[in-house]
């Protein structure tokens, strides 16, 4: 079932940038993290993270866009010359 599918891929990117974080928090204990992406314009990954850990960002979600097409466009840039 796709709505399964879609569940497990959250709960695991999820739970990856939560042992993410926590590796970082227990190198530089209480830094601020601003995390920004297509990825994490998603609320459900927002919430696991803003629930367990204190001074996490979320970029607005105007600079949270998937960058495909700015990769995209530098390639072509880059093949062009």
């Amino acid at each position: 079932d796709a709505r399964l599918v879609s569940a497990y891929t959250l709960q695991f990117i999820s739970k990856s940038l939560e042992n993410l974080t926590e590796n970082i928090r227990n190198k530089y204990e209480n830094i601020k993290i601003v995390y920004a992406g297509g990825v994490m314009s998603n609320k459900i990954i927002q919430s696991s993270l803003s629930d367990r850990f204190d001074n996490v960002f979320f970029a607005s979600p105007e600079f949270s866009t998937d960058n495909a097409c700015g990769v995209a466009l530098l390639a072509y840039k880059k093949f062009e010359k």
